[in-house]
């Protein structure tokens, strides 16, 4: 991005969790910003593709178990003028193992 097209807003401070197969992006709403743009890279590329423009400041997706994903988020202002992104965020979806069972019990978990 050149001087000329790039917002004067803060890049968006980006966390990121994984959960049951799924990544949550989250980040406090930025002054000035009217929407987001939501990047994504797999674990070997290098460019960055446009996921989704969303006035949101949560962003789920499904992941394939054993992959990698980098995200990255960026504001855009009223002008639809981008923002810097933020940092880059590394999500990993763990390999679900088939055949087992955890079942709470008084505070534990046992696995079958």
């Amino acid at each position: 991005m050149d001087a000329q097209t790039t917002a004067s807003i803060s890049s968006p401070t980006l966390s990121v969790s994984t959960y049951l197969g799924k990544v949550r992006l989250s980040w406090p709403k930025v002054p000035g910003a009217k929407s987001y743009r939501v990047y994504v890279a797999s674990e070997n590329e290098t460019d960055f593709k446009l996921l989704v423009e969303t006035k949101s400041t949560i962003y789920e997706a499904v992941m394939h178990g054993g992959t990698i994903q980098r995200y990255a988020v960026s504001g855009l202002d009223s002008k639809g003028k981008e923002g810097n992104r933020s940092d880059i965020f590394g999500a990993y979806a763990y390999v679900e193992p088939w055949g087992i069972t955890a079942v709470p019990s008084g505070g534990f978990v046992v696995v079958d």
